[in-house]
Order: C-alpha cells, then structure tokens, then sequence
C-alpha cells in the first residue's frame, strides 16, 4: 500500500514494523512524511529535495521518530479535543 493512501497511525506501524526488517531502508517520501509527524523542522523539507531511491537507515533512529510522532500526535489530538 504506497504510504499516501496509509492513515497516520497505519504509516506509522508501518515504518516500526518496517525498522525491524533485515534492511531497513526507506525513499526520502516516507522519511519526510515520518519527520514531519514527529514535528521536526528542517528535516522534512532536506528529504523532499532527495532522489527518491531507497536509502539504508538506523533502526534506532526509525523507532525514536515513529515514538516522538506517536507523542506528537498525541499532543496534536488533546488540544482539537
């Protein structure tokens, strides 16, 4: 399923579930799309000028962003409420 049809919560399983793949590799797309649900500043717009080729990631660094976009989210959803 390409991650523009995936909700939030689903994309962000998927790039959990995807760090414990024996290669973690994501396109600048989807490491965008992560940084900015995480709230990052710059990183999103660095991705987005990319090549969009598959590009080897730390395992660790995937699951800090999917944790601090879940938090993220989280904030975002307790002020609308």
């Amino acid at each position: 399923m390409p991650d523009g049809t995936m909700t939030d919560d689903e994309f962000l399983n998927y790039c959990e579930t995807h760090a414990d793949m024996p290669r973690c590799g994501f396109v600048p797309e989807q490491l965008a799309r992560l940084c900015r649900l995480a709230g990052t500043v710059n990183a999103p717009e660095f991705w987005e000028k990319q090549p969009q080729q598959v590009v080897d990631c730390d395992r660790s660094a995937i699951r800090r962003l999917v944790g601090t976009a879940r938090a993220h989210l989280a904030t975002q959803a307790e002020v609308m409420a």
